[in-house]
């Protein structure tokens, strides 16, 4: 949304604002099942995956390095949160990934 809040907006701006958090929802929705219906894309979201240690034991660091994993792993949850969009091809880049 834009620089206004909630107590600014009158009820068309916010109904307009919902409308446009929506469609980028769907929008993101529609860009994630693109990039996983193709193999090339399945390695892609899989090499995110493995880059940011989500499959990994929590790194035992302080300091600066402990933001930097907890940093790497965030981005990491946020791609796997999206396998919602696309289950059967998400489960499907599991199958050519795990094992292999």
């Amino acid at each position: 949304m834009s620089d206004l809040t909630l107590l600014d907006m009158d009820e068309d701006e916010y109904q307009n604002a919902r409308e446009r958090e929506a469609h980028k929802a769907r929008q993101h929705a529609d860009d994630w099942r693109w990039l996983l219906s193709s193999a090339a894309g399945r390695r892609i979201a899989w090499a995110l995956l493995q880059a940011s240690g989500v499959f990994e034991a929590a790194a035992s660091v302080e300091g600066p390095w402990a933001a930097f994993h907890e940093g790497r792993r965030r981005l990491g949850l946020a791609v796997l949160s999206r396998q919602h969009d696309s289950p059967d091809d998400y489960a499907l880049m599991l199958k050519e990934n795990v094992n292999v």
